[in-house]
């Protein structure tokens, strides 16, 4: 099994609950941003949706949640930063859980041989190379050893969209490598990516939901929100530690997952609903 379907699959009971919850609550926040251009994640979506979490129960905590609201009664903060960004996290767990599940991972019959083989060759390309200048990394090490884990062609696709950015990102460490450097190489593993989405395609569910286009909408929203919660908590703490960026956060999860935000079937169920917009 790969490692999103065994991710989508180990969700607690009550936080698949809650997701639903969150997606229905999203309604309305998706449709006050109608019109804007979509923009497909380039991290998994579930894995974003439980680091906003995070920062939602740390922000709401006792230290941070009384000067937040003084924050908000001043206009310094959005009304309702919180349940927007919840309701958005959650929503976001749904809408890729709900992918994921619906999408046959293992089935190499819908996936065309040169497309099965050149993905293959560009994956394996790109990872020796950030293995050797990365795999002894303090951040990107952990990301390394994970993306070796993968299995199947959706697991591919996730990994080609990390390397990617993992190239953009390092493009001044690696562009000096001779052996596995290609210059179009970050280029191709996007596009790559998608050809593995659209090949593998995706069941549509009684609602007739387009789970892949909902997860373009919902990941500038969430991107959106994360930037709210991140910047107020900056200025409360400063501490960059406790309120990391949205990439580095998911990261850092996936590195560890058991120890980012991860919703246990005993917490409290939360009851999102949107917030103004």
């Amino acid at each position: 099994m790969s490692r999103s379907k065994a991710k989508a699959k180990e969700l607690p009971e009550r936080a698949v609950s809650q997701a639903e919850e969150g997606f229905r609550a999203a309604a309305e926040i998706l449709a006050a941003r109608a019109g804007r251009d979509p923009e497909m994640p380039n991290v998994d979506l579930q894995d974003a949706g439980l680091v906003t979490l995070d920062l939602v129960k740390r922000l709401g905590a006792a230290e941070y949640a009384p000067r937040l609201g003084n924050l908000e009664r001043i206009g310094e903060a959005s009304p309702g930063l919180l349940t927007r960004a919840d309701t958005l996290a959650w929503a976001s767990i749904h809408a890729r859980r709900k992918f994921v599940l619906q999408t046959e991972t293992q089935s190499g019959a819908k996936v065309p041989p040169a497309l099965d083989d050149s993905s293959r060759v560009l994956r394996d390309r790109m990872l020796r190379l950030v293995t050797y200048h990365f795999e002894d990394h303090r951040e990107l090490g952990p990301v390394v050893s994970f993306l070796r884990s993968g299995v199947g062609y959706l697991d591919r696709g996730n990994d080609l969209e990390e390397l990617a950015e993992i190239y953009r990102e390092h493009r001044d460490v690696i562009a000096h490598d001779p052996k596995h450097f290609r210059a179009t190489d970050e280029a191709d593993a996007r596009q790559t990516a998608q050809s593995l989405y659209r090949a593998l395609g995706i069941t549509r569910d009684d609602d007739d939901r387009d789970w892949s286009a909902l997860q373009g909408e919902l990941w500038p929203a969430l991107k959106d929100a994360y930037a709210d919660l991140r910047r107020v908590g900056l200025f409360l703490s400063r501490d960059e530690s406790l309120f990391p960026g949205l990439i580095a956060a998911v990261r850092a999860r996936r590195a560890a997952p058991a120890k980012v935000g991860d919703p246990k079937p005993d917490d409290p169920v939360k009851n999102p609903v949107p917030a103004p917009t």
